[in-house]
């Protein structure tokens, strides 16, 4: 790259610092925006209170769904297996049961 790109970039993160230190002088200390941290997550979780049984609900579904997809590559395995060696019925029969019960919710 030309040397005047290089001028660019450098006098383009030399003016954003300078602004970013003009803007944040106002900025409180470590130990006082932790505290506002922590009060600020308090606050959103005291908004999501009324919507507890909502979200309890779809963190649940969440976990289930994740589960079925780890599952679901292994259990194709088990039909392929299955497939390619001597036939049974009845585990041929069970791993097509569990896998349309992990595919339910896809």
């Amino acid at each position: 790259a030309a040397w005047s790109w290089w001028l660019a970039i450098y006098g383009a993160v030399g003016f954003s610092r300078l602004l970013w230190g003009i803007l944040a002088e106002g900025q409180s200390t470590k130990e006082s925006r932790k505290k506002e941290d922590k009060a600020t997550l308090w606050k959103m979780l005291q908004l999501f209170g009324p919507d507890k049984l909502y979200l309890s609900g779809a963190f649940l579904f969440l976990i289930l769904a994740v589960i079925g997809e780890m599952f679901l590559p292994h259990y194709t395995g088990l039909l392929i297996d299955i497939l390619g060696t001597k036939y049974d019925a009845e585990a041929f029969s069970t791993i097509i049961f569990l896998l349309c019960l992990v595919s339910f919710g896809r």
